[in-house]
């Protein structure tokens, strides 16, 4: 359970902020 909280949390923060990112159509920090 713990293996799958820790892949699953960055991969949801990481598509968070490359969401919010693309939306707001910065892509300056990479």
């Amino acid at each position: 359970m713990a293996m799958v909280i820790a892949i699953v949390i960055p991969m949801i923060l990481t598509a968070f902020i490359y969401q919010r990112k693309h939306r707001q159509g910065t892509l300056q920090i990479v």
